[in-house]
């Protein structure tokens, strides 16, 4: 197949499908969307504006935009278009973004080594939470999460496992 030879020797570091026809691919060096059915892709780098080549993460919300981790940060994308980026300097607490989860109600958990937050799209603002709301200081690690169906998060870290329910 060509598009997926396309990825044949690239770092993978995580696959997130958005639907049965689009999957997305986290890899050193860029994002690629895949079109499944049509067996077309879309590359997002340096040259087409994604912040870092060093891409850990993505996942999606109900509104369409996609939200690509890098270790420089959180780049988010709008109809084929990077149309924000957030680092330490406008939202992080830190840059990187090893893990990105959509919760029911449209907002995106982002966990890193140092502190888990939630992105609110709407109001376009960021609420950390640490270890003074019951979680582990210990940080999150890249792929140790999981939402289940009852909406319960679970994140893994250093010092095992935290859950709690968004709300």
């Amino acid at each position: 197949d060509p598009v997926l030879k396309r990825l044949s020797g690239k770092y993978c570091q995580y696959i997130w499908f958005r639907n049965e026809r689009e999957a997305w691919v986290a890899a050193k060096g860029a994002a690629f969307c895949i079109n499944l059915g049509e067996r077309s892709w879309k590359l997002f780098n340096s040259e087409n504006g994604l912040k870092d080549f060093d891409v850990l993460c993505v996942t999606g919300d109900t509104a369409g935009n996609i939200y690509v981790g890098t270790s420089a940060g959180l780049n988010i994308i709008k109809d084929d278009k990077i149309i924000s980026f957030y680092d330490r300097t406008n939202g992080l607490r830190s840059n990187r973004c090893d893990g990105l989860l959509p919760d029911n109600e449209g907002k995106i958990w982002n966990g890193n080594n140092n502190s888990l937050i939630c992105y609110d799209p709407v109001i376009k603002e960021f609420i950390p939470y640490d270890e003074s709301a019951g979680l582990s200081d210990a940080g999150f690690r890249q792929i140790a999460f999981l939402k289940t169906v009852n909406e319960e998060i679970f994140w893994g870290g250093d010092k095992g496992i935290n859950y709690f329910y968004p709300d």
